[in-house]
């Protein structure tokens, strides 16, 4: 009885290199997901980032603003809006002359009073402004930009908020 020897000899050149290809088209398109995903990751943690910077500098200074008895910048004109908004917002606070600006050299937002001097969002801040819709006296439009420049070409996020000042009518 004859019996059959299998074919050990291997593969070919051709078949390595065509098995090769494969396996580095298929790698490229994994590598190009990963790729994708990781950017949109960045992206959605550099908003989240943002946001969450610009709602705790827009809550510290709503609640400077709320009990303000006197806002003397930007002037309150009736029926007329503030144009251009201003960085720069100049209140009475108990007593207290105060004023929160924006640094445009270190993009830091800073309160300033008689007393205290105090920073917040630092390094964050591309803009910062005030303004009056000219209907409401006691209501003064914020809007903030932060940018945390975590890696090359992240994202700006604005946000906006109204402030009624409860000690003016």
């Amino acid at each position: 009885m004859k019996t059959k020897i299998l074919n050990n000899r291997g593969l070919t050149l051709i078949e390595l290199v065509i098995g090769m290809t494969i396996m580095i088209i298929l790698l490229g398109a994994v590598f190009q997901i990963l790729s994708v995903s990781l950017k949109s990751y960045q992206y959605n943690m550099a908003v989240a980032n943002n946001k969450m910077i610009a709602r705790n500098a827009l809550n510290i200074i709503t609640d400077e603003l709320r009990y303000a008895v006197a806002v003397t910048e930007p002037t309150f004109v009736a029926n007329v809006p503030t144009e251009p908004p201003t960085n720069l917002i100049r209140y009475t606070l108990n007593n207290h002359a105060c004023n929160i600006s924006l640094n445009q050299n270190t993009r830091t937002i800073t309160i300033v009073s008689d007393t205290a001097t105090n920073q917040i969002a630092m390094n964050t801040v591309t803009a910062l402004s005030f303004s009056r819709s000219g209907q409401q006296e006691s209501e003064i439009i914020i809007s903030i930009t932060i940018n945390d420049g975590s890696y090359v070409g992240s994202p700006s996020t604005t946000l906006d908020t109204i402030v009624t000042l409860s000690n003016i009518r």
